[in-house]
């Protein structure tokens, strides 16, 4: 008879937090978070060239759908001197995202076609959100190579038949010499 009551108390304890989630107060309150930036860095898997696209899903679920899309500044890490060096961009950087976006990915901004460790800032209308690009044909399997030093960051830096884990300056805040 314990045992069985225990049992029933258990079971009934885990049915309210199954069913919790879905009590509508809580689906009100879950419907009005921040989904984050819609934007994010795609690598083609054949190339491994990268481009900036808009997650239709993610955009369709973002309680303030972005307008406008605006590429900030584009970096390239360079290897042999381990600076951040800033590309120049000759595309337009500004994209209005307009009326209904459909259930594919669409392409916003394609980086340049060089294979490479990129940092990317954008805004999603005045919302800024940065990302890091891995762009060439090989990638690193794992970049947990310990505790980076002050001022660093853990990342795959390509180049054109190979990659490697590295440590790099961490381009928020190295990225501007």
């Amino acid at each position: 008879m314990r045992q069985t009551l225990l049992s029933l108390c258990i079971l009934s304890f885990v049915i309210s937090l199954l069913v919790s989630p879905s009590w509508p107060h809580q689906r009100t309150e879950s419907a009005k978070r921040d989904v984050g930036p819609v934007v994010f860095v795609q690598r083609e898997p054949v190339s491994g060239m990268c481009s900036l696209r808009i997650n239709a899903f993610r955009w369709q679920q973002a309680v303030r759908k972005p307008q406008v899309f605006r590429l900030i500044s584009l970096w390239r890490y360079d290897p042999d001197t381990s600076k951040w060096l800033e590309e120049r961009l000759s595309t337009t950087t500004s994209v209005s995202i307009r009326g209904q976006v459909s259930h594919t990915e669409q392409t916003l901004f394609t980086l340049p076609a060089r294979v490479g460790l990129f940092w990317v800032e954008w805004s999603e209308d005045e919302r800024r959100a940065p990302s890091l690009a891995v762009s060439g044909p090989v990638i690193c399997n794992d970049i947990e190579i310990g505790e980076p030093p002050s001022g660093m960051i853990a990342a795959c830096v390509p180049s054109a038949s190979s990659a490697v884990a590295k440590f790099v300056p961490d381009p928020r805040t190295h990225h501007r010499e």
